[in-house]
C-alpha cells in the first residue's frame, strides 16, 4: 500500500515539475464490475453489478505527446450474490440473493501517451477510500438490509489501464478498466465449501471494474 502511495505522490510531483500546459474538466459515467473472490471452493456467485461514476480531473500536458492525469472521482463497486449458501455452519440450500453496493473516493493517476491525434493510451496507480457499503436483498426469504462498512478495509488499491477519444471542442470519452489488488475484507467468515464442510475462509475479495464515462475538458 505504501508503494502505491509513494507512485501516486511520484507522479504527480514530477508531472507538476515538468508541466508544460495544465487543463481541468469534469467526467461522468458508469461503472460495470465486481468485488470477485480468489477462492474457487467458496461457493459464491459475485456476478457484476452497474453504478454511476462522476468525477474532476487536471490533465498537465508533458510535451506534445505525454501528459499525467489525476483525478478524483465518485467510484462506486459492489456485485449481486445469487446462491445457494449461506455464511452459515448450518446445513446448505439457504437462497442467497443479495446486492452489495461499496462505494469509493477513488484518486487514480494516469499517465498518458498521445498515440494519434484524439486518441490517447493511458495506465496508472489508483488508491481509493471507503466511503460506504451495504448488503440489500433476501435470504432464505427473509429480506436483509445491513450496513456493510465494518467488514471491509477502508482502502483500495490497484492499477487502471485505458483509451480516451478527444473531440476538438473538448468533449471526449474514455474506456478504462480497474484492476484492485486489495483484499477488502477485514478477516475470514465461517463459511460453507461446495464440498459441504464447514471451516474458515481463506480467500481474498478484489475489485475488478470496467468504467465508461463521457467528459469535457474546458480548452
Amino acid at each position: 500500500m505504501k508503494k502505491f502511495v509513494f507512485l501516486l505522490v511520484a507522479l504527480f510531483s514530477l508531472s507538476v515539475v515538468f508541466a508544460q500546459d495544465i487543463s481541468y474538466g469534469l467526467k461522468a459515467g458508469v461503472n460495470y464490475g465486481a468485488t470477485k473472490t480468489t477462492d474457487a471452493d467458496y461457493n459464491a456467485s459475485f456476478n457484476p453489478v452497474l453504478g454511476p461514476a462522476v468525477g474532476v480531473f487536471a490533465q498537465i500536458g508533458l510535451g506534445e505527446y505525454f501528459a499525467i492525469q489525476p483525478e478524483l472521482q465518485y467510484f462506486p463497486s459492489g456485485s449481486k450474490q445469487v446462491d445457494d449458501y449461506y455464511f452459515t455452519p448450518y446445513d446448505d440450500g439457504i437462497d442467497y440473493d443479495v446486492k452489495n453496493s461499496v462505494n469509493y473516493f477513488n484518486i487514480p493517476i494516469m499517465a498518458q501517451y498521445m498515440f494519434t491525434e484524439g486518441l490517447a493510451l493511458e495506465a496508472g496507480p489508483y488508491v481509493g477510500f471507503l466511503l460506504s457499503a451495504k448488503s440489500k436483498g433476501t435470504v432464505g426469504g427473509v429480506d436483509v438490509d445491513e450496513d456493510t462498512k465494518d467488514g471491509f478495509e477502508s482502502m483500495d488499491y490497484g492499477v487502471g489501464v485505458g483509451a480516451a477519444y478527444a473531440l476538438d471542442n473538448g468533449v471526449f470519452f474514455n474506456l478504462r478498466y480497474y484492476l484492485g489488488l486489495a483484499d477488502l475484507h477485514k478477516e475470514a467468515e465461517m463459511t460453507e465449501t461446495k464440498a459441504g464442510e464447514v471451516g474458515t475462509a481463506d480467500f481474498k475479495v478484489q475489485n475488478r471494474i470496467l468504467q465508461f464515462s463521457v467528459g469535457y475538458k474546458f480548452m
